[in-house]
This record gives C-alpha cells, structure tokens and sequence, in this order.
C-alpha cells in the first residue's frame, strides 16, 4: 500500500505571511527575502503567497506598515 504525502496547510492569512517574512529576516538581508523563500518557508505552493500580494514589492510594503 502506498504511503500518502503528509497534508500540508495551504491556506495562510497575510498575517502569518508577513510574520513569517518578519521570522526570516531577523537571519537574512532584505535582499535575500524572495515570495518562493517566503512559501518554502511556510511549506505551501508560491500562489498560496501571490493570493495576498502581487509581488514582492507588496509584501516588503506590508512588512514596513507591521513595524
């Protein structure tokens, strides 16, 4: 019998997108933070992160405003 892939979350809110981005940063330089690092990281598909924010831009602008 075959073993199923354990169930990943696939729904995040903003919230927990730019706290996760927020976690990431306190090790990395802004310029290593990417929206597919920000999924991998969350351990979801990279649409997941596009459903809140167009791109990258977006979410650094929502990060600035969590400050």
């Amino acid at each position: 019998m075959r073993k199923s892939a354990p169930k990943r979350q696939t729904a995040f809110s903003r919230e927990e997108i730019v706290a996760c981005a927020l976690k990431m940063l306190a090790t990395e330089k802004i310029e290593a933070l990417t929206l597919r690092g920000v999924a991998r990281e969350l351990g979801c598909l990279p649409g997941t992160i596009n459903y809140h924010f167009e791109n990258l831009a977006d979410l650094q602008d929502a990060i600035a405003a969590s400050l």
